[in-house]
C-alpha cells in the first residue's frame, strides 16, 4: 500500500464518533506536548531558583559613559526577561544587579539562559569568560545558554554584576542565576542540549530524511505527499539554522527581511503538508507559491521604505497571524486524517500534531509571553519548534519505514494470493487438459474406428464381396479365387500395418512393409532394391495417409511382379524440399503395353493418391515401368 493509498484508507467523515475521535487524538497530542514541554522548563530551570523582581538599567553613550545619572528600574517582563522598552537615544545600556555573597566555600557561578544581545559581563568591574568561550554555536547564536564561573578572589561580601547590551528600540536582559555551581551546571547541561544539541541533531536528522526522500522511487500518488514532506523538512532546517545566527553578517533591514521570508515559507508549507500528507488538498501548490511571492516581495518592500522598525511593525503582525491560520489548517487536516484510520495512521497523526503544536505555541510565545497552563510561574524560556523538528525527523523516518513494512507485507499477502489462486488455476488448467485429452483420445478412437470399418467395407469388403458375387455366378476360376484372396489378405495386412506402426515414422512403416512383402519375392530372378532417404524416414504421417501410400506401392509391386517379367524391382521414398516426399517402384520389365488388365489398379491408385493430398505419375515404356508419387508433408512433421 503506498502513502496516497493510506490517505485515502478513510471511513465517511462527519458524525458525533467521528469527531469525539478527532478531538480526543487533539487533546492527547496537547496533553503530551505540554508534559514534554514542562519537563524540559524544569530541567533548565536551577534547583530553588528564584528571578530577581526588578533590576536596574543605565544608558551608555557612544565612548562607554553613562548617558544617565539616575539608574532606571526596569521590572521582570513576563518573557521571561527584563525589558526596558522607552528609547533611550543610544543603543547600549547596562543593566546592575547587586547580590550578597556569605562567603560559601562552594563555588559560585552565573547562569544565563540565553544571551542575545549581551555583549559583556562584568564582575565588580571584572570582564567574565563564559565556560565554553569558543562553543562555535555561542559565537553563532544568542539563544543558547551561558555559564561563568564567578571567580573566589572576585567575590567580596557585597558584589555587583553588570551587563552591558545593544539594541536599537528595546532594551533586553534574559534572566539570569546566581549561585551554587552544581545546581547551575546542570540546568546549564540541559539547557545546552535542548537549546544546542537536539536543534543541531534535528537539523542533521531533517536533512537525511529529506535526502532519502530525494533519492527514492516513488509513486506518481505519492510524489507530491513526498515533496511535501522534503520541503518541510528543508524549511524547517534551515528555520533551525536561522536560530544559530547564520544570518548574523547580514545587515539591517535585510536580515529581518530574510528571517521573514523564510518563517513566510516555513508555515505555508506546513500548510501544504497538511493538505498533501492528508489527501485533501483543495489548493495546487502553485497557490502557496503564489502567497509567498506577495508576502515576499512585500516584506521587501516595508524594509526599502521603512526601515528596520516598519519591517518589525508590520510584519511581526502577519507572521503571528499566520502561524495561527496555517498551523491551524493543518492541525484540523491531522485530526481529520488521523480520526478516518488505523491505529499506525494515528500514531504518526499525534507525532505531527505535536511538532506542529511547537510552531504555534513558540508563535504565541512571542506574543502573549505564555506559561505553563496553571502553573503561572513556570514561563516559557526557550523555543520549542527547533528541538521539535528531531521527532519530526524521527517520525518522518518511522512513517516510512512503516510504510515500507506494510507494503512488503502487503506485497507478500498478493503474491501468497496470487500463488494460492495460479495453483488453483493449474489445477483447473489441468484437469481441463486432461478432460480435453480424455475426449480428444475418444474422438480419436471414434475416428479410428470409423476409418477403420470404412477400409474394411470399401477394400476387403468390397473384394471379399466381388469375389463372393463371381464364384456364385460361375465367373471365374479357382486361380481367379485364389488371388483376389490374396488381394484382400494383402489389404488386410496393410491395414494391420499401418495400425501397429501408426505412432512410428514413415521408415518403421517402410519396414513393417518390406517385412510383409519379401516373402513374396523370394524369386532368385528378381533382384529388389530398397532406397530409404534417412531425411524422409524421420517424418511422420497420419494412420490414413501411410496406409493410402502403402496401398499405392502395394499395388504398383503387385503389378510389377504380376506382369513386368523384370529381373528387377526397385522401391524408394526420398525428401524433395523441406515439405514434400516422393516414393517411387520402378522395373525394368516389358513395359506398360504388355499390362493386361491393369485399368482398375490404376485408377485405383490415382485415388489413393488425391486421398493422400499428393499426385501420382505412370511412365511405362518398354524398357519399364515408374509409378512415382508426390505428396506433401508438414514441416514440423
Amino acid at each position: 500500500m503506498n502513502l496516497a493509498e493510506r490517505a485515502a484508507e478513510t471511513t465517511r467523515p462527519g458524525g458525533i464518533r467521528h469527531w469525539t475521535l478527532a478531538a480526543t487524538i487533539l487533546v492527547l497530542s496537547q496533553l503530551l506536548f505540554w508534559s514534554l514541554l514542562f519537563l524540559g522548563e524544569r530541567a533548565v530551570l536551577p534547583r530553588d531558583a528564584k528571578y530577581a523582581a526588578s533590576i536596574e538599567m543605565r544608558a551608555l553613550a557612544a565612548d562607554g559613559e553613562t548617558a544617565t545619572v539616575d539608574a532606571v528600574e526596569v521590572p521582570l517582563h513576563p518573557a521571561p526577561a527584563y525589558v526596558h522598552a522607552a528609547p533611550t537615544g543610544t543603543r547600549h545600556a547596562v543593566f546592575q544587579y547587586a547580590f550578597d555573597h556569605p562567603g560559601n566555600p562552594a563555588a559560585t557561578a552565573l547562569y544565563m539562559s540565553w544571551s542575545r544581545r549581551v555583549s559583556e559581563v562584568r564582575l565588580n568591574g571584572t570582564v567574565l569568560s563564559a565556560r565554553a568561550p569558543l562553543d562555535i554555536w555561542s559565537v553563532l547564536g544568542g539563544f543558547d545558554p551561558m555559564l561563568y564561573d564567578l571567580p573566589e578572589e572576585l567575590l567580596q561580601e557585597r558584589n555587583q554584576l553588570e551587563f552591558e547590551v545593544f539594541g536599537s528600540a528595546n532594551k533586553i536582559l534574559p534572566v539570569f542565576f546566581v549561585g551554587d555551581l552544581d545546581a547551575l551546571f546542570a540546568a546549564y547541561a540541559w539547557a545546552q542540549m535542548i537549546n544546542v544539541d537536539l536543534v543541531v541533531a534535528a537539523i542533521g536528522v531533517m536533512l537525511f530524511v529529506a535526502l532519502i526522500c530525494a533519492i527514492s522511487p516513488w509513486s506518481e500518488t505519492d510524489r507530491s505527499r513526498v515533496r511535501a514532506l522534503m520541503l518541510l523538512l528543508l524549511l524547517w532546517s534551515l528555520r533551525n539554522l536561522s536560530f544559530f545566527g547564520i544570518d548574523a553578517e547580514i545587515p539591517a533591514p535585510w536580515r529581518q527581511i530574510s528571517h521573514y521570508q523564510l518563517t513566510f515559507a516555513f508555515l505555508l508549507s506546513l500548510a501544504w503538508f497538511g493538505a498533501a500528507w492528508t489527501g485533501r488538498t483543495l489548493i495546487g501548490w502553485r497557490w502557496y507559491a503564489g502567497a509567498w511571492l506577495l508576502l515576499a516581495l512585500f516584506a521587501v518592500v516595508v524594509g526599502a521604505l521603512g526601515g528596520n522598525v516598519a519591517v518589525f511593525h508590520w510584519l511581526f503582525p502577519i507572521e503571528t497571524w499566520l502561524s495561527f491560520a496555517m498551523v491551524g489548517a493543518a492541525i484540523w487536516q491531522i485530526c481529520r486524517y488521523a480520526a478516518n484510520g488505523s491505529w499506525a495512521r494515528r500514531y504518526e497523526s499525534l507525532l505531527l500534531l505535536i511538532c506542529f503544536s511547537a510552531v504555534g505555541i513558540d508563535a504565541l510565545d512571542d506574543r502573549y509571553d505564555l506559561t505553563i497552563p496553571f502553573l503561572s510561574q513556570w514561563p516559557l524560556t526557550f523555543y520549542a519548534a527547533p528541538v521539535c523538528g528531531l521527532l519530526l525527523g524521527l517520525a518522518s523516518c518511522t512513517i516510512l519505514v512503516s510504510q515500507s513494512q506494510r507494503a512488503r507485507r502487503m506485497l507478500e499477502s498478493i503474491n501468497e494470493l496470487l500463488d494460492s489462486r495460479l495453483k488453483a488455476q493449474e489445477l483447473a488448467l489441468a484437469a481441463g487438459h486432461q478432460r480435453e485429452q480424455a475426449a480428444a483420445q475418444e474422438r480419436a478412437v471414434m475416428d479410428e474406428r470409423q476409418r477403420l470399418m470404412r477400409d474394411m467395407h470399401d477394400g476387403l469388403g468390397g473384394q471379399l464381396v466381388a469375389l463372393s458375387a463371381r464364384l456364385r455366378g460361375g465367373l471365374g476360376t479357382r486361380q481367379d479365387a485364389a488371388e483376389e484372396v490374396e488381394r484382400a489378405l494383402d489389404d488386410l495386412r496393410l491395414i494391420v500395418t499401418s495400425l501397429d506402426r501408426a505412432d512410428e515414422n514413415i521408415g518403421v512403416a517402410f519396414g513393417a512393409f518390406r517385412e510383409r512383402l519379401q516373402p513374396r519375392l523370394a524369386d532368385p530372378d528378381l533382384e529388389l532394391l530398397w532406397e530409404i532417404d534417412p531425411a524422409a524416414a524421420a517424418h511422420h504421417l497420419s494412420v490414413e495417409r501411410v496406409l493410402n501410400l502403402l496401398r499405392i506401392l502395394s499395388e504398383a509391386c503387385a503389378n510389377a511382379l504380376k506382369h513386368a517379367q523384370g529381373s528387377q524391382l526397385r522401391v524408394s521414398i526420398q525428401q524433395l524440399s523441406v515439405s514434400q516426399l516422393c516414393a517411387e517402384v520402378s522395373d525394368n520389365g516389358v513395359g506398360f503395353q504388355t499390362i493386361a488388365g491393369g485399368g482398375k489398379g490404376l485408377a485405383n491408385m490415382g485415388i489413393r493418391a488425391r486421398q493422400l493430398g499428393g499426385e501420382i505419375d505412370i511412365n511405362s515404356d518398354q524398357g519399364g515401368t515408374c509409378v512415382r508419387v508426390t505428396f506433401p508433408i508438414s514441416v514440423s512433421a
